[in-house]
């Protein structure tokens, strides 16, 4: 937990521009990728691909269910590219 807290620090640091729930949408991704990759371990740019994939569905998972609850997107316009 304290590397997500650390890459918060430094994401807010370096990217202002970005909204807070972008930062914690993506740091939710990368430490999804982390967990996945210390059980799994994975060799190779194939099983590697496979870990991205994952955790980009779980961030993805994640930003749709939010924005269903709160009524509008999380994504700021200047972020947001057509799925």
């Amino acid at each position: 937990m304290q590397q997500v807290y650390r890459r918060l620090v430094e994401a807010l640091i370096h990217q202002p521009e970005v909204a807070n729930m972008e930062l914690l949408l993506n740091a939710l991704a990368e430490e999804t990728a982390t967990e996945i990759s210390k059980q799994r371990n994975p060799e190779g740019l194939s099983e590697s691909a496979g870990v991205a994939k994952e955790r980009a569905e779980v961030a993805k998972t994640a930003r749709k269910e939010v924005e269903k609850r709160i009524g509008h997107s999380v994504i700021s316009p200047e972020k947001a590219i057509d799925e």
